[in-house]
């Protein structure tokens, strides 16, 4: 398992499947607002408990880290690059 450090927030791309076919469209599932991913991990710096793991993080298309961890592609985020969550 992977773990956060200070203020950072790590996430799972998000890709979305229709009729047996992936649509990845650079990586990341775009929204209204931007990208967002799964979040996996959660820094202890993070400023406040609004954001937990698990839910879906909304962050501008072209800020984090890329990281391939096992073969899964990862985001390391900044807690300034989180916008808000998805609430489904």
């Amino acid at each position: 398992m992977i773990e956060a450090t200070f203020d950072n927030v790590i996430v799972r791309c998000v890709y979305k499947q229709e009729e047996s076919v992936i649509i990845i469209p650079d990586k990341f599932e775009k929204s209204q607002f931007g990208f967002h991913g799964v979040v996996l991990a959660i820094g202890p710096d993070y400023p406040n408990n609004e954001l937990k793991v698990g839910d879906k993080a909304v962050f501008p298309r072209n800020e984090g880290i890329k990281m391939d961890v096992d073969g899964e592609e990862l985001l390391m985020l900044r807690e300034r690059w989180i916008m808000g969550v998805l609430d489904e």
